[in-house]
């Protein structure tokens, strides 16, 4: 697709709901111009969508190799795999934008890259006065990067940035391995200048051997305007790779 979608396109743009569901499918070698290699949900209205045992495999697209959504209810993604996934700019597997409620369950992201943030996630929430509740449980990040020669890749494996709207992130029982970024190899969460929240809260989280060539090879925050709210419960970090 020369714009968003080279597998599927969904978007809605009256005053209606919609709530598709996709499941048992495999997107795989798609292509987008702008946004979701495989898949673009982009929706003005009330609208939920489900994905429910979806492989996603060497996809690219300029933001949000894999997967692009915003301005809609939310999406819930069950039993997903994202691998091997590339977005030029922002988001290699997924680009998340201002979603009321994400939900992440038993998802697999492996071996995906970004070149700027967000080497398997990207989530970012800019609608004023709205919050994007985000749930990680029961996930892995393995291999993903954020690298580039200019050195300013930001978040391996998670970026969240509030821009202007907030973000309540809630991760259990995920693991985090070998993910690499020029700077935050793993997580990388800022709110901006244009106001917005970050509220983040990981439980039974582990870090290991994620690596950053500048720094930050775990958790990196990075508060611009007013915050970053962060709670670890039951959480390992290793010291095994680079960076500080």
């Amino acid at each position: 697709a020369n714009a968003g979608g080279g597998g599927r396109e969904m978007s809605c743009g009256v005053a209606a709901a919609a709530s598709p569901v996709l499941s048992d499918l495999h997107f795989r070698n798609n292509t987008a111009g702008t946004k979701g290699g495989a898949l673009h949900h982009g929706s003005e209205c009330d609208a939920m969508f489900a994905l429910n045992r979806v492989t996603f495999d060497s996809n690219i697209a300029t933001k949000g190799g894999a997967l692009h959504a915003e301005f809609s209810s939310g999406v819930t993604l069950n039993d997903v795999v994202f691998s091997n996934n590339t977005a030029i700019t922002h988001g290699g597997a997924s680009y998340i934008g201002s979603l009321d409620s994400v939900v992440v369950q038993r998802v697999r992201f492996e071996g995906n890259s970004a070149g700027k943030q967000g080497g398997a996630m990207y989530n970012r929430s800019s609608v004023a006065g709205r919050t994007s509740s985000i749930s990680l449980v029961d996930v892995t990040f393995d291999s993903n990067s954020a690298l580039n020669s200019s050195s300013d890749g930001q978040g391996g494996a998670i970026n969240n940035e509030a821009f202007g709207g907030n973000i309540n992130l809630l991760m259990n029982r995920v693991t985090l391995s070998n993910n690499q970024a020029n700077f935050a190899g793993a997580i990388r969460m800022t709110d901006s200048y244009v106001g917005g929240d970050v509220t983040a809260t990981l439980g039974n989280v582990t870090f290991s051997n994620n690596s950053a060539t500048s720094s930050g090879r775990g958790i990196t925050s990075a508060a611009n305007y007013n915050g970053v709210d962060l709670a670890l419960r039951n959480v390992t970090m290793d010291s095994s790779a680079t960076g500080s």
